[in-house]
């Protein structure tokens, strides 16, 4: 077997066109309106194991795009320790 007949692989090559597709979506544009509305100054994408990897993936594509910031935490960070995380104001998304 080679490494492209692999699940894996494939995975990993359709993840350009599948980005693409979610930043186009409409849905998206409606959640950052909503974000936006809520006023806060940091939005979190949360998330325990591949939604976490998902949260850094949207945080990283959408950053600087704001209002609001968005920082990705997994969950189990957040859980483990909420004090070193809590702002005063932030909007909470969870993937997952």
């Amino acid at each position: 077997m080679t490494l492209q007949a692999t699940a894996t692989w494939r995975e990993i090559a359709q993840q350009p066109a599948l980005w693409e597709e979610w930043a186009a979506a409409p849905g998206l544009a409606a959640a950052r309106a909503w974000l936006r509305a809520q006023r806060a100054e940091e939005a979190w994408l949360c998330g325990a194991g591949t939604s976490a990897f998902v949260g850094d993936i949207a945080g990283a594509a959408l950053e600087g795009r704001g209002p609001p910031r968005l920082r990705a935490i997994p969950t189990t960070d957040l859980v483990s320790r909420p004090h070193a995380f809590l702002p005063t104001r932030a909007a909470v998304i969870h993937f997952g």
